[in-house]
């Protein structure tokens, strides 16, 4: 009578199937070797089910499960997932049809919540005794591609460009410098660190570290050096020569960080530098301008920097 029970039961099954809800872990990944669970059909009978090398992302597992009856007169082994239910179909090589729900909290621990499973015949239903613990899966960190910085004298920053990773919800800019500034961005493969947060004359590089919505690191790169603009000259004194226009100029540098010379211009002309050797520890320096015309001009003086675009 239980048999012809349960072959009615095997109909309905197909027809209209054995719905469970699941509880689901925020966006932890979840790794299972071995865990057993046991399902009864309350007049005797039990049945092994086992996983073996499942992974639980949110809402969906992958991996192997396993119905085996203690008297090993059956096995039925399934790979199809539909979110967290295994699922069977009956066939001459399986005598299983039918699913089995599991669910997993926050801590990852794993529970048979509900079945509907034919096997050999008899029908289980309800949840399955035993549980087990996940271990929480450590993404491979792959290199985090066109990882680059620059100088922009004109935003008055170094910027930094990637390729936005696939699983990264967040990235962090750690400066390789004497600063330590860290910094904080979004998905959009990009992110700055202002000139004002870093030290002058400097080469900086930054480590960039992508991280999913768990925390968990799943790219890196290091960018190449970018510099920041040296500390701007002081134009101390100018001393004029009235035979051939000439005119001296006397400067200093407060801070000579990465000064690598000095450049001049008259009035909205070209910059131009006038040789020598840039000043160290602080010093100043002097140079003469020649072909001047006996009238008034406006001289402006910038230190350059390493960098081609690291300018002031």
């Amino acid at each position: 009578m239980r048999r012809l029970a349960a072959a009615v039961a095997t109909l309905l099954l197909v027809v209209v199937g054995f719905p469970h809800a699941s509880t689901v872990s925020a966006s932890t990944t979840w790794d299972f070797t071995n865990v057993t669970f046991t399902l009864s059909d309350g007049f005797g009978s039990t049945t092994n089910v086992t996983v073996q090398q499942m992974r639980v992302t949110g809402s969906s597992a992958s991996g192997y499960v396993r119905v085996v009856d203690p008297a090993v007169r059956y096995a039925c082994y399934t790979r199809v997932f539909s979110g967290l239910t295994a699922e069977w179909s009956n066939s001459t090589l399986s005598p299983c049809s039918g699913t089995v729900t599991f669910s997993i909290d926050s801590s990852g621990k794993l529970t048979l919540a509900g079945s509907g499973l034919v096997a050999a015949g008899i029908l289980f239903t309800g949840a399955g005794s035993g549980s087990g613990q996940g271990i929480a899966h450590k993404p491979v960190v792959v290199p985090l591609q066109d990882c680059t910085a620059s100088s922009n004298s004109t935003s008055k920053r170094i910027e930094f460009s990637w390729t936005d990773n696939a699983d990264a919800t967040g990235y962090q800019l750690a400066m390789n410098g004497p600063a330590g500034v860290k910094r904080n961005f979004g998905p959009g493969g990009s992110g700055y660190v202002e000139f004002s947060d870093l030290m002058v004359g400097t080469a900086y590089s930054a480590t960039l570290t992508a991280t999913r919505a768990d925390g968990e690191t799943v790219a890196t790169c290091t960018s190449n050096d970018a510099w920041t603009p040296p500390a701007a000259p002081a134009v101390n004194s100018t001393v004029p020569v009235a035979v051939g226009g000439l005119l001296t100029v006397n400067y200093s540098l407060p801070d000579p960080t990465g000064v690598q010379g000095i450049e001049y211009r008259i009035a909205g002309g070209p910059w131009l530098r006038p040789g020598g050797v840039a000043p160290v520890n602080g010093a100043g320096g002097s140079f003469t301008v020649s072909g001047l015309i006996e009238r008034g001009h406006t001289l402006t003086l910038r230190s350059v920097g390493a960098d081609a675009d690291g300018l002031r």
